[in-house]
């Protein structure tokens, strides 16, 4: 949800928005490459036309990025160290889970702890209009 506000028509433009999303894994398979946390961030921008005729405008942009905090217990983790040198095989098979129903590699859970992750996002550009 967001807007642009034309301060000084054809001059200066004020914007200001936000967002929330949910994430889209859960949360035993979060990890450090691919965080998937429910999020929220809100933005604003300052744009400045250089010339009234010229199709260009400076734009000054900032983005605050937070995602909820995530904590993954060892017990529930479902990413595992990879170990392509040392993979399952008939000679050194997976093992199965204390409960018996999930395949459980014979390298440990590399998803295990507590995520904390906010952004700072700072942007200066120039707007070409064609």
């Amino acid at each position: 949800l967001g807007g642009t506000w034309n301060a000084i028509p054809d001059l200066f433009d004020v914007s200001l928005g936000g967002f929330w999303e949910q994430g889209a894994a859960p949360k035993e398979s979060y990890h450090l490459d691919f965080p998937s946390a429910d999020r929220f961030g809100i933005g604003s921008g300052l744009s400045f036309a250089l010339g009234k005729e010229s199709g260009l405008k400076l734009v000054v942009a900032y983005l605050y990025l937070r995602l909820d905090d995530v904590s993954v217990d060892a017990s529930d983790g479902t990413v595992y160290q990879q170990r392509p040198l040392d993979p399952c095989t008939t000679e050194r098979p997976c093992t199965y889970g204390e409960d018996g129903d999930k395949m459980l590699p014979h390298t440990p859970v590399a998803n295990a702890g507590s995520y904390e992750s906010q952004f700072h996002q700072f942007a200066l550009a120039i707007d070409a209009q064609f």
